[in-house]
């Protein structure tokens, strides 16, 4: 709103200055009473006058609209900048993570193996656990995959069966997590699809 009155006051203040300057030059003009050339004369210079101020109305319109467009390129470049930053710091971990996502995958076996012995299942529990806090508190989350409906952007289609009992393409099981880091997918989670027939 400020930009709006601070180009209605250049705009004014113009045209008060060439306003003026007119009607300075028309008194300064001597008089000469019934002369015609003297009537054509300053109706010319007004008519000058006139289009000299409308001109620079126009410049200084086109000035001011060039000003407002520069800040606002200037905005969101500074806005894409920040976003693009926040996204390098959020995502720099991403190839740590991914790395881990194996060692994390190998704990489901380690527990399996050692279920004769309820001590080292239950340690191997712990360590799984507090790995994937670790990890959670960085930013990775579980994609959900058993019973929720078929979506390509987050699970891998391994196996498809048809099961009439399924209205649309749902997930039957999962063979493999998947995971995502602050929302983006890291890996898809693979899956075994039952499809309508």
């Amino acid at each position: 709103m400020a930009k709006k009155e601070k180009k209605a006051k250049a705009e004014k203040s113009v045209e008060t200055e060439v306003e003026e300057e007119a009607v300075a030059q028309a008194e300064a003009m001597p008089e000469e009473a019934g002369s015609e050339e003297a009537a054509a004369e300053g109706a010319s210079e007004t008519d000058e006058l006139k289009a000299k101020c409308e001109e620079l109305t126009e410049k200084c319109a086109e000035l001011t609209d060039r000003l407002m467009r520069n800040q606002a390129e200037s905005e969101n470049y500074k806005k894409r900048m920040l976003r693009e930053k926040n996204d390098a710091v959020a995502f720099a971990n991403t190839a740590i993570v991914e790395d881990l996502l194996p060692v994390l995958d190998s704990f489901g076996p380690a527990i399996q193996a050692a279920s004769d012995s309820e001590a080292v299942q239950k340690g191997i529990e712990m360590v799984r656990d507090v790995l994937l806090s670790v990890l959670k508190k960085w930013g990775l989350e579980e994609i959900k995959a058993e019973g929720e409906e078929f979506d390509p952007e987050l699970h891998e289609a391994c196996l498809m069966v048809t099961d009439p009992e399924v209205e649309v393409e749902t997930v039957r099981a999962e063979l493999q997590p998947g995971y995502k880091l602050h929302g983006r997918v890291v890996r898809h989670a693979k899956v075994q699809v039952a499809k309508p027939e």
